[in-house]
């Protein structure tokens, strides 16, 4: 387990849809030069085309969708938008990373859920709702 999915949705409120999205790519970038920042102080190609890269290949997106749930909540003041777009961001996580091992390891489908999906759904929900009640309230 590690904090990464919770950092790049925090990345996305507190900086917003754009700025988030580029420090995701920085942050991918400073991985694939051998800078250890992903799980395990791990960096290099390896480990972003490896069968977990397709979690760390969805950081931008995630950090946009993000991004885009602190503006409506800063303009219009509602809590919903915010907890459908970081739930969106975090389905779309699991969805890149399960597709993505399922390629590389010829897995199924199944197996892929039972190993890289499941074990991670409550740490996500907590993220989800955590950063929903509290994610409005940080500065930007």
């Amino acid at each position: 387990m590690t904090l990464q999915t919770t950092i790049v949705l925090l990345a996305g409120l507190i900086l917003g849809a754009k700025t988030g999205m580029y420090s995701a790519f920085i942050y991918i970038l400073l991985g694939i030069i051998g800078i250890p920042v992903f799980a395990q102080l791990r960096g290099g190609v390896d480990v972003v085309f490896g069968p977990g890269g397709g979690f760390i290949l969805s950081f931008p997106l995630m950090a946009f969708l993000a991004g885009l749930g602190a503006k409506t909540d800063k303009n219009q003041h509602l809590i919903f938008t915010p907890c459908i777009l970081l739930t969106a961001a975090t389905i779309l996580n699991f969805l890149c990373g399960l597709l993505w091992f399922v390629f590389l390891t010829d897995n199924s489908v199944g197996v892929a859920f039972t190993l890289v999906v499941a074990p991670f759904i409550p740490l996500a929900v907590f993220d989800v709702l955590v950063l929903t009640v509290f994610g409005h309230k940080l500065p930007s």
